[in-house]
């Protein structure tokens, strides 16, 4: 969509099927001639937001979601044209995940001060209040959105990043550097798209370069499924989730907070399928294989609970491959 700043966007009706079709001709036209790889539509919903500027009180229509119906009628279009063409937008809501192939995740910034800033002494039933949480509230949000949906997932982003003052813009700013490695491993590699505005990789140069190649070379890591239920940690401090695909797990755990931490960790028989064998753990964060008490080969039984210790902010990714 046009620009979301003054009175751009609501200089267009985009309810209007003449501007629709004019809009989605000139995008298969771009893809015609520069081949582009597909489209970010900014703030589609702009024209609804109440405005009491005299400048920008003017526009031409009231309707909200006048773009729900233009992308539905877009994207079999551009689809045909380039299938792999990708559509990106900002809402997060069910409505654009129908037409779009990745939305932000704008729902889930607040979840970011909730876990590394949580309410002392709060017990309600309601809110994050720890890493545990997290991963419940990320289960749920997950069960509940359409087949195929996909998340772009950001730390810092240029709305997160423009309010702040100098100083605390950057996630690194406002929490410190082990807690932005912290939560770039559990955005990265907890499925969907990771996104980051320019400069927030600054000081995070090795950790991007990491989650990059453990997403381009481990399958599950990269276009798996996340399993929230088939692992357990003993901690409320510690972020858990299991990356299948195709019979192959990779498990992402990170302790965010700033104790070290030794954790039971508890895996379900179901993670394994028919593999009754031995198997191989190597923690791909730290490049480095795990051994048991018996050597480097783990029993189904051994991964069935077992003792991990973590730093403060620490990762462990853990590649499990059967060794028979």
């Amino acid at each position: 969509m046009a620009k979301s700043s003054g009175s751009t966007t609501k200089a267009f009706d985009v309810s209007n099927l003449a501007w629709q079709d004019y809009f989605t001709a000139s995008a298969l036209d771009l893809v015609r001639r520069l081949d582009v790889d597909g489209f970010r539509f900014d703030a589609p919903t702009y024209n609804e937001v109440p405005n009491w500027s005299p400048a920008t009180e003017k526009r031409a229509s009231a309707q909200q979601l006048g773009s729900v119906e233009h992308f539905a009628r877009l994207r079999p279009l551009l689809k045909a044209l380039k299938p792999e063409a990708m559509l990106y937008t900002e809402p997060s809501g069910t409505l654009f995940r129908q037409t779009m192939d990745i939305t932000y995740n704008y729902d889930e910034h607040w979840l970011i001060h909730a876990v590394m800033r949580p309410v002392a002494g709060d017990t309600k039933p309601i809110g994050i209040r720890h890493a545990r949480d997290l991963a419940a509230w990320l289960r749920d949000k997950e069960a509940l959105l359409p087949a195929g949906s996909m998340t772009a997932r950001h730390i810092d982003s240029h709305d997160t990043f423009w309010w702040p003052l100098p100083g605390f813009k950057w996630r690194r700013e406002q929490y410190g550097l082990p807690v932005a490695r912290a939560l770039l491993a559990t955005w990265a590699l907890i499925g969907g798209v990771y996104m980051t505005l320019v400069g927030g990789e600054t000081d995070l140069e090795p950790e991007v370069r990491r989650v990059n190649r453990l997403r381009h070379e481990v399958p599950e890591l990269g276009t798996g499924t996340a399993d929230y239920d088939s692992v357990r940690a003993g901690d409320d401090r510690i972020f858990a989730v299991a990356r299948v695909l195709g019979g192959q797990t990779t498990l992402l755990m990170v302790n965010l907070s700033n104790d070290p931490v030794t954790a039971t960790i508890t895996l379900d028989r179901e993670l394994f399928g028919s593999v009754d064998g031995r198997f191989q753990v190597i923690d791909l964060w730290r490049d480095d294989r795990l051994d048991h008490d018996s050597g480097y080969a783990w029993s189904v039984d051994d991964l069935a609970s077992f003792e991990l210790p973590f730093t403060p902010y620490g990762v462990r990714v853990l590649m499990l491959r059967p060794l028979d």
